[in-house]
């Protein structure tokens, strides 16, 4: 999926968790700007988030480094690098992987995921 996480938050009835990503393929195949993407995880039962364990070893050395370098660590644990989806029930489990394969940024239990964004 490959995808840039720019946002998350619940909306205002605090039952759908939404994601916002940048779909930057787009730019790839030669697109102007790339698409702004929105997963809304509607009816939510649980979600949990995990910070890659990388973020663990290096965090106390976070104060003496340059903004910018400490930028690009922060947002590559919010690339998106896979995905998986079960079906439990009339509950769907979904899971998101960032820079960490051992263990999730995300796992969200709703009732249904949508997609929405330009075309």
């Amino acid at each position: 999926m490959e995808s840039m996480v720019i946002g998350f938050c619940w909306d205002t009835s605090m039952q759908d968790l939404l994601v916002t990503l940048d779909y930057f393929w787009d730019s790839y195949a030669s697109k102007a700007e790339p698409r702004i993407l929105t997963i809304k995880f509607r009816n939510c039962q649980s979600a949990s988030f995990s910070l890659p364990k990388a973020f663990d070893m290096i965090a106390p050395q976070f104060k003496a480094m340059p903004k910018d370098e400490y930028n690009s660590y922060i947002w590559s644990w919010h690339t998106i690098t896979g995905y998986s989806f079960k079906q439990q029930g009339d509950k769907i489990e979904a899971s998101i992987w960032t820079v960490d394969y051992d263990r999730e940024w995300l796992i969200v239990s709703c009732e249904e995921i949508w997609v929405e964004g330009d075309e």
